[in-house]
């Protein structure tokens, strides 16, 4: 392990570090590179190849341990600052990939056998390390995967990516795609990339065909991928990348990018809320950003992990549709518009939150417009599930399709089954809790024609099954079709104790909440969306039956929420924080006036409630003295 760390840690300053910064990374690694990065290594260290023969499996999966550790990683929040830790591996993927320039072929057999000559142990022989290594390629994806996406978290800090492989070539075309150029390769086509701006990927190619390969001194490597034609797609592809990453200059070294990530949650009628969540970057407590349609108010607070927004937050079906951007003197936000289906996962904090790339095996949402149905289609085809159309949301023209879970990269897929509508009980005990006699309804895989619930076998007449007719009785239940099973449960409903007469009448509820109001006596409102439909699958139901809910995303910082009742405003406490208000702007006083007088829902929070709008009246009276001064 200790040979294993140096090298991780050479590789991670040599390919990954801060000079990167906004440029184009090239992981390219050749026997030269190997022996010159060697040479530099303390007594004890081995060389390349035999420190990564020491890390595969040779009993098991070849790659399976290094793929943990690399998991293992990404859980423990390492991923903020260090590279995944399988830089080794993916640097001897690229050594096999430009030892077959050699060679007369370049298929999959191929590159196993360069890889097996340079990392096979003792004792084996050739075919049978080739064949260990095919066999347990699976996790290779997987581990360039995970550097892409840190690259992509990093915001270009540590370079941008330029890994890539086609769909024939999964496992072994990430390697191949780094083993064409290396870093001075792309610094001498820098005039080139510059003169064919914004050509394709196979333009530029045939261009720099044309012009001769040996114009721009281009390295051996380079040329003989140029002059052959059997990884076009590949080396056109990487042609693009280069040319479009090499028109943005690094970023000034004070400047902050941040993320504006969709993000989603159910309110008490289970109608799905879209909204947005900024992750939090270290060192940066909050700002106000000027955009098109106001300032944006970002405010870091400890414990949390994106920061609180208020002001004027950008209408979400906009920016879906049009992108958005948003700039102070040091932070940024630059979100493109959204051209394919967005895929949110279930974040620790609550919610489901915007990603880039799915983790396998995760709660899943994919969030679509009638834009982007077929896209939405295709990529619930590859998830395993049958099409069954989306529930609307808070955002008019998109729709969310819920309780999905996408299979590893690598693995076979698999057709699943998936539970779509149904009378949800308790977001916190889970996803697949429901009320007796609102059971969900099952979508069986296309061509299915049998499925079981609780070991009964069940025909679904190439329908979804309502599980709502099966007479299933509360508790806990399993569904299952073609190896892949599902729990859920259902609870009996439980109602309401009567009033005893003579019983003082409880005061009316008071309406959906208005604003959120936090201890430094901020505020953020939110939007009713009173006016949305409810979801396809209650519709179809036609029971008839309305009711009233919380109409918004509660922010989850907010200690008051502000409501409207027939005699005034009210205010329910959501969580007891003491005010802690330091400054007061001219809208927060505009707010102040309207809530003053505002009631608490309960009798015990009035002592709370007088003590927020003593601070106001305080802070409110100091500020319009210092203005008037």
């Amino acid at each position: 392990m200790r040979s294993y760390k140096w090298w991780q840690v050479l590789l991670a300053k040599t390919y990954f570090g801060e000079h990167q910064n906004g440029r184009p990374v090239l992981f390219f690694v050749d026997d030269e590179i190997a022996r010159r990065l060697h040479q530099t290594a303390e007594p004890g260290i081995t060389d390349l190849c035999t420190t990564v023969a020491e890390a595969v499996d040779w009993s098991g999966e070849a790659f399976a341990k290094v793929a943990d550790n690399v998991r293992e990683w990404r859980t423990k929040g390492q991923y903020r600052s260090e590279p995944p830790p399988c830089l080794p591996v993916l640097a001897v993927l690229v050594l096999a990939a430009t030892r077959m320039r050699s060679k007369g072929t370049r298929g999959q057999r191929a590159y196993y056998e360069r890889l097996a000559e340079l990392i096979k142990p003792a004792g084996w022989t050739l075919p049978d390390a080739t064949d260990h290594l095919r066999r347990g390629s699976e996790e290779i994806p997987t581990l360039w995967r995970y550097l892409k996406e840190w690259l992509e978290e990093r915001d270009g800090r540590n370079g941008i990516c330029t890994f890539y492989a086609t769909k024939w070539r999964g496992r072994i075309g990430y390697a191949q795609s780094q083993a064409i150029m290396c870093a001075d390769d792309n610094q001498r086509l820098a005039p080139f990339f510059k003169k064919y701006r914004g050509r394709s990927g196979h333009e530029l190619l045939e261009l720099l065909r044309q012009h001769g390969p040996e114009k721009y001194h281009l390295s051996k490597t380079c040329q003989e991928a140029l002059v052959s034609n059997d990884r076009d797609e590949i080396v056109a592809q990487l042609l693009e990348m280069l040319s479009r990453t090499g028109q943005n200059a690094p970023a000034p070294a004070g400047i902050r990018n941040l993320e504006l990530r969709l993000a989603a949650m159910q309110d008490q009628r289970q109608r799905w809320v879209l909204s947005w969540k900024i992750p939090c970057r270290d060192g940066l407590q909050g700002g106000a950003l000027k955009h098109a349609g106001g300032t944006l108010q970002l405010t870091a607070e400890e414990g949390r992990r994106y920061y609180r927004l208020s002001g004027d937050l950008p209408d979400i079906g906009v920016v879906l549709k049009s992108g958005f951007k948003a700039d102070e003197k040091y932070v940024r936000i630059n979100a493109a518009r959204r051209t394919k289906p967005v895929i949110l996962q279930q974040d620790p904090h609550g919610g489901y939150v915007e990603t880039k790339h799915a983790e396998p095996f995760q709660p899943s949402l994919i969030v679509y417009s009638e834009a982007l149905e077929k896209q939405a289609r295709e990529l619930l085809d590859r998830a395993g599930y049958e099409w069954e159309p989306g529930d609307p949301c808070n955002v008019p023209g998109w729709y969310v399709l819920d309780r999905i879970e996408f299979d590893d990269e690598g693995r076979p897929r698999r057709k699943k089954i998936r539970l779509t509508g149904g009378l949800k009980v308790r977001q916190d005990l889970g996803r697949h809790h429901y009320l007796a006699g609102g059971e969900p309804d099952l979508v069986p895989p296309s061509g299915t024609e049998v499925v079981k619930i609780d070991g009964r076998p069940v025909k679904t007449g190439g329908r979804p099954v309502l599980l709502r007719g099966l007479g299933l009785m509360p508790g806990r239940h399993t569904a299952e079709c073609d190896g892949h099973s599902l729990t859920f449960h259902t609870h009996a409903p439980r109602m309401p104790e009567r009033r005893a007469k003579g019983a003082s009448r409880m005061p009316s509820p008071p309406g959906p909440p208005l604003a959120a109001v936090y201890s430094d006596g901020g505020f953020t409102r939110l939007a009713s969306s009173a006016a949305a439909p409810p979801p396809v699958w209650w519709r179809t139901r036609q029971t008839g039956l309305t009711g009233a809910s919380l109409q918004a995303e509660v922010p989850e910082s907010a200690v008051w929420l502000v409501s409207e009742a027939e005699d005034g405003f009210r205010v329910m406490l959501r969580r007891r924080e003491p005010p802690a208000i330091r400054r007061f702007t001219q809208e927060m006083r505009e707010f102040w006036i309207k809530v003053f007088f505002a009631k608490p829902c309960d009798d015990e929070h009035q002592r709370l409630w007088a003590d927020y709008c003593e601070k106001a009246l305080e802070f409110s009276m100091k500020s319009m003295k210092a203005h008037h001064e």
